[in-house]
């Protein structure tokens, strides 16, 4: 099937149509027309490779006191053995070993995550791997790997090589990933959830790799991610400190993003609150199949499928029926990428939504789900 990545928006990440089928037999290095905030692919080799070089040792002047800081925290928490070093394939099917602060049980994680991605629930971490984790800090060695020259700035995240190989005998466009250096900073990474699904990834990142690197708007990317994980990392330390605090944003979610759950009778019921897996409706329930409608800032409208069981006074858990249903409540209510989206100014209503904006997720046509 012809699958067509539709406009998006992602703060101030805006991609026209593009069809992601390639024509047949054409080169994979071959570089696609397309509008697009920053693509991966550089017109010359030598002055991208110069740029990274530069930005890197920026970086690691910038994050020094983040490496010494963390550094003798993991030091006291866990022992020695601070940093993990994994194989990964870079540019070419090149191996290389990428660097980061370690979180995981090493051992129990390397059995774990052989053919998979680390589930939720694991209980894998160190005893500062969930902050780190949830932060992105755990991140920041890969600064040395570009330095290095095994990663650049930005560019489709690295991957290793058991998961490569499954991802490739589902997806023949994979391979493309191969013509670009893997970056610290990926899109998909940036702009979607750990949990989000590899088929909607992959495309993102297949019209990526295909589109050319436009600088001034890549340092736009950089400046806004390092934004988001200072005050990530900031507030994830203030819930731990004041419990409180999160649960005054968990309260908020459904005033802010205008939830409303959508029943077979497609009757709007007002969502009052939301925690993640259960939400309360203001008046009456729903069993079975439902939609759940999240406004985005511009009115627009994100639908979301699930699956709803009653549990007593107007209280409902719900389970995402697909991957896409997954990646929205992911992205917009629980904030789980590095760049969330704002939600709405004011509260919306369903009737308020319009039509062409029931897309897909992340700008990726299909059925609204």
């Amino acid at each position: 099937m012809k699958h067509i990545v539709q406009s998006y928006s992602a703060e101030n990440h805006s991609v026209s149509r593009f069809a992601t089928n390639p024509v047949q037999g054409a080169s994979l290095r071959q570089p696609v027309v397309l509008s697009c905030s920053s693509g991966f692919l550089p017109r010359s080799e030598r002055l991208h490779r110069a740029y990274n070089l530069v930005m890197g040792l920026i970086l690691l002047a910038l994050t020094i006191q983040f490496f010494v800081v963390i550094g003798l925290a993991l030091l006291l928490t866990q022992g020695p053995g601070i940093f993990y070093a994994g194989e990964r394939l870079g540019r070419d099917r090149k191996p290389f070993k990428i660097l980061k602060f370690r979180t995981l049980d090493s051992r129990k994680a390397a059995l774990l995550t052989r053919n998979q991605v680390l589930p939720e629930g694991s209980n894998l971490e160190t005893p500062l791997g969930k902050y780190l984790r949830a932060s992105r800090l755990d991140e920041l060695p890969q600064i040395l790997n570009i330095i290095r020259g095994d990663m650049n700035v930005i560019g489709p995240r690295p991957v290793r090589p058991a998961m490569a190989a499954l991802q490739e005998a589902d997806n023949p466009n994979y391979a493309v990933r191969y013509a670009v250096r893997p970056g610290l900073i990926g899109h998909t990474q940036a702009y979607m959830c750990h949990g989000s699904a590899k088929r909607l990834r992959s495309k993102l990142n297949y019209m990526l790799c295909r589109s050319h690197v436009n600088y001034r708007n890549e340092l736009g990317i950089i400046v806004r991610v390092g934004f988001e994980v200072l005050v990530k990392s900031a507030r994830l330390i203030a819930w731990r400190v004041m419990p409180t605090l999160e649960r005054r944003h968990n309260a908020a979610l459904a005033t802010n993003w205008a939830l409303e759950l959508v029943g077979p009778e497609q009757r709007a019921h007002d969502v009052v609150s939301f925690d993640g897996s259960h939400l309360v409706l203001a008046e009456g329930y729903l069993n079975g199949a439902a939609t759940l409608v999240i406004t985005t800032r511009d009115g627009g409208k994100r639908k979301a499928r699930v699956d709803v069981t009653a549990e007593g006074n107007n209280t409902h858990r719900i389970v995402p029926a697909n991957d896409v249903a997954r990646h929205y409540i992911s992205r917009y209510l629980l904030g789980d990428p590095v760049v969330p989206p704002r939600p709405v100014r004011r509260q919306a209503r369903l009737s308020d939504a319009r039509p062409e904006q029931a897309d897909g997720v992340y700008g990726i046509s299909g059925p609204a789900e």
